[in-house]
């Protein structure tokens, strides 16, 4: 067993000797077709792709801060917090569970979570303010740090926005003094916050990560999507509400048209008003529905800052999906509707954007507890094969790569059986359009 106080004198030691210096890791630059998004970002999460600042090129030049940095790796290693209590349930994009799997998830997550014992909010309160208090210089200065595992307790305790905000004021302070707070404390962060509902909080966490110390890895980025995804299919309030929280990224260029004040003559006036129905969309529901498929965009624009320097493909998988469900784009109806128009060009720039990183590559991250990657990736490629059959395959093969042939690769390498039902699912869709040679 390590000794803390060992591990004390050993920290003095080293910063008595020298500073520790971290190597610079390049910063990732944007693909087109995310930069195309035209999206600006509030303060909070300033961090784009153009400008993505990934949290290990900055120095930690002050002697206070390197010394408790190395103690925070040493908090990181000795953290032995159970995995079970932070399981996130993975379900269909739209919220309902669509397998036994996904609902046997679902009862190991509540059982485990029923398992630890719930705090009350003034044992919440009072455990988050002694937090705090233990990051003072002055205990900070005679070696008193305060132990990691105690904020990510304290995530997974969060039942409130407010606690989630507090919790990052916390996480603010610890990176300003001891240093970064790791991968496992965003993973934790972004499942409880999931859980709640709130997937937006992690958005601004991870958008700003040098301000709060929350390194994000794929796991939490895929956590944190699939719930975006799921918001989007809740009801219009909670849709609307979430259109309203901090953070929403700013849409420089509309995405949904306008529908035209006059029509001709010759159409006649009832067929006018026909059409005009036709056409019609909730417009304020579509937007808040546009700032949710916004957010998914940043976060698949947050993974070209890590070691592949491409946006994910499974969270495209998740962003296109979230186009194409929400808006009914394999429908005739929805294809020629003018209000949509924007919509169905960024998908199809969207499906090249996917062709292109799916071709060759493989899964590069293992999935988090309780959540099913095969199961989900194959829910998103339907919809998306199913948009690329309805849009005409022809239509998508450039530069000598079929969408149909490279996702089904993709999709072979991460799961076989799963790939065999994806197949068994596309390819009636296919047919409908003209056959495909495998």
């Amino acid at each position: 067993m390590r000794s803390h106080n060992f591990a004390r004198a050993v920290l003095r030691v080293a910063a008595r000797n020298g500073s520790v210096s971290q190597s610079p890791i390049a910063r990732s630059t944007s693909l087109n077709v995310l930069r195309h998004t035209s999206l600006s970002y509030p303060p909070c999460i300033a961090t784009s792709v153009a400008a993505a600042r990934a949290f290990s090129t900055t120095r930690i030049d002050l002697k206070k801060k390197v010394k408790k940095n190395a103690f925070a790796a040493i908090e990181d290693d000795t953290d032995a917090l159970d995995d079970d209590a932070f399981a996130v349930e993975e379900d269909d994009l739209f919220g309902s569970v669509s397998d036994s799997t996904s609902t046997s998830a679902t009862s190991s997550t509540s059982s485990s979570s029923s398992s630890n014992s719930q705090m009350s909010r003034v044992e919440f309160t009072s455990a988050l303010e002694q937090f705090t208090a233990s990051l003072s210089y002055d205990l900070l200065d005679r070696g008193h740090f305060p132990a990691l595992r105690t904020w990510r307790r304290l995530a997974l305790q969060a039942s409130t926005a407010e606690d989630f905000e507090s919790l990052l004021e916390a996480a603010k302070l610890y990176r300003e003094r001891v240093g970064s707070l790791g991968s496992e404390s965003a993973l934790r962060f972004a499942a409880q916050a999931v859980k709640l509902r709130l997937p937006e909080l992690a958005v601004v966490a991870f958008g700003d990560r040098y301000t709060y110390g929350l390194e994000y890895d794929l796991g939490a980025l895929w956590v944190v999507q699939s719930g975006l995804a799921r918001k989007l299919g809740r009801g219009r309030e909670e849709v609307l509400a979430s259109a309203q929280m901090d953070g929403a990224p700013v849409v420089e260029v509309d995405l949904l048209g306008v529908l035209a004040e006059s029509t001709p003559v010759e159409a006649g006036e009832g067929k006018a008003e026909g059409i005009k129905r036709k056409h019609e969309l909730d417009m304020p529901l579509a937007r808040a529905q546009l700032s949710i498929i916004d957010r998914m965009t940043l976060l698949t624009s947050l993974s070209t800052t890590l070691a592949g320097k491409t946006p994910d493909t499974v969270l495209l998988t998740y962003l296109i999906r979230a186009y194409v469900d929400t808006f009914h784009l394999t429908t005739r109806r929805s294809a020629t509707n003018p209000l949509l128009m924007k919509v169905l060009e960024r998908s199809d720039g969207l499906i090249g954007l996917l062709t292109r990183v799916a071709d060759g590559s493989k899964v590069s991250a293992e999935a988090p507890r309780g959540v099913h990657l095969a199961e989900s990736l194959q829910r998103n490629l339907v919809s998306v094969l199913g948009y690329v059959a309805a849009r005409g395959q022809d239509g998508f093969k450039k530069d000598g790569l079929d969408p149909v042939k490279t996702l089904y690769g993709f999709m072979d390498r991460v799961d076989r059986e799963a790939s065999s039902k994806l197949v068994w699912r596309v390819e009636p869709l296919l047919q409908s359009q003209g056959s495909v040679s495998l």
